[in-house]
């Protein structure tokens, strides 16, 4: 049922966590054409990190949004 004023959307995935894993899945998805959801426990942006380690497969998968993707990460880290 819709709601006066209120847009309806379809969601193919609702990913939990908006850290390095499921914004990545989120971007691996919309490769295939999926539609996305995020949803996070912090309503807003942190500086801090959302994660401790970032994992061999999840930098394999951002090197593919683009070059040196993975290397940038990894430098922002070590700053």
């Amino acid at each position: 049922m819709k709601q006066e004023g209120r847009l309806e959307m379809k969601t193919d995935v609702l990913i939990a966590g908006a850290g390095p894993v499921g914004l990545t899945m989120a971007m691996e998805l919309k490769r295939y054409g999926l539609s996305v959801r995020i949803i996070d426990k912090d309503s807003g942006r942190t500086d801090k990190s959302k994660a401790i380690v970032l994992w061999a497969r999840t930098l394999e998968l951002l090197d593919r949004v683009g070059p040196e993707t993975t290397e940038r990460f990894i430098n922002a880290g070590l700053e």
